[in-house]
């Protein structure tokens, strides 16, 4: 079984996506193109996969 690649989607832990609010949108892209998502934090460190709400 393959995971399939989500678009690429700026990273959660980049203060300016916030700006103007939650960036729903691209929270839309990873719950429809990759539910189950791990990313890396700004100092390597490997975050827990989570489901976005």
């Amino acid at each position: 079984m393959t995971v399939p690649d989500a678009p690429p989607v700026a990273g959660g832990f980049d203060p300016r996506q916030y700006t103007t609010g939650v960036p729903y949108d691209a929270c839309r892209v990873l719950r429809d193109h990759c539910p189950l998502a791990r990313q890396d934090e700004p100092d390597g460190i490997k975050a827990p996969p989570v489901r976005p709400t």
